[in-house]
């Protein structure tokens, strides 16, 4: 009756509702709402779906390593609001990009450009998730409702 999707959503929700009445937050400003909205979105609207829709068209051991190319997506949103870029974080993105490209060989791909369109599509939006999160805790740092 109820999709995956659904009630991995509904459940957060409530539980979160829940929090946020038992910590006393009922004031949280509109910006704050606003961000965290279209962070819920993105992570758990389109970002699921592609990732579920990509998993049914080319399979898991494909549809994970290619969305983890929001790892990419993350560092690029986060040089735009000024967070710091060192080297470690370059050779480690290098890294998960080499380990991206070993599991994801085009031999090993089936020819099904919608799903991997869709597994990085999963990734980009993910990262865009958080970024939305990253901006409304400037504006409320709580991490349990953040």
């Amino acid at each position: 009756m109820f999709s995956g999707t659904l009630i991995s959503i509904l459940v957060p929700t409530i539980l979160f509702g829940v929090l946020t009445i038992l910590m006393d937050e009922t004031k949280l400003s509109f910006d704050f709402l606003v961000l965290m909205a279209i962070a819920g979105i993105f992570n758990f609207l389109i970002a699921r779906t592609a990732f579920y829709t990509a998993i049914y068209r080319i399979g898991v051991n494909l549809t994970a390593p290619l969305s983890a190319t929001r790892i990419y997506f993350a560092i690029v949103l986060g040089v735009l609001i000024g967070e710091y870029l060192s080297i470690k974080l370059i050779l480690m993105t290098f890294l998960i990009f080499t380990g991206i490209f070993l599991l994801s060989k085009p031999s090993k791909i089936k020819a099904d450009l919608i799903g991997i369109f869709l597994a990085i599509f999963a990734g980009l939006f993910s990262a865009l998730s958080s970024f939305f999160v990253k901006l409304g805790m400037a504006i409320y740092p709580e991490p349990v409702l953040g």
